[in-house]
């Protein structure tokens, strides 16, 4: 197939005029075909067809990129003069949240390729090594008491709110 592509690709490039177009156009649909069929064996068979998800979730983190995954306009540096002292906490707290759902992202997703295939260990092994050090644990401590403080201040609203409308 690949010495047929190659061919395409040399009539083309030596063709002139209208000609030249059309064993472009050619040339591109046969490549195009090839590459719905890349990865796909004889008879439909598709052995990492199971990975799949677990491939794209890892794509989509792409452990390497410490940006934040959520909210990347968030990331800015902060004027004292165009926003409050509780705007400030609160874009800080974003900014925490997104750092922490990463890391328990990235854990679940070590859980999940556990039980996936050998050939899936060394990714098992790289995405334990990434938070082996405290530093994302202690994190993930301070997530939760953020959560826990954020569900608090809502739970008060809301009785706030009940006692409202108890009153006549």
């Amino acid at each position: 197939m690949s010495h047929y592509i190659a061919e395409l690709m040399q009539a083309a490039e030596a063709a002139v005029g209208d000609e030249r177009s059309v064993k472009m156009a050619l040339c591109s649909q046969v490549i195009l075909e090839l590459w719905a069929k890349a990865d796909v064996l004889p008879d439909g068979i598709r052995p990492f067809q199971g990975l799949e998800p677990i491939l794209r979730a890892l794509e989509s983190l792409d452990p390497g990129d410490d940006t934040p995954r959520y909210l990347r306009p968030a990331r800015r540096p902060y004027k004292a003069d165009e926003e409050s002292d509780a705007s400030r906490q609160w874009l800080e707290c974003v900014e925490g949240l997104d750092y922490s759902a990463r890391i328990l992202i990235r854990f679940c997703l070590a859980r999940a390729s556990e039980g996936a295939l050998d050939t899936t260990k060394e990714w098992v092994i790289a995405a334990k090594l990434a938070t082996e050090d405290n530093s994302p644990l202690r994190r993930l401590e301070a997530f939760s008491l953020m959560a826990t403080t954020i569900a608090t201040g809502i739970r008060a609203e809301l009785e706030e709110l009940d006692a409202g409308q108890d009153q006549p």
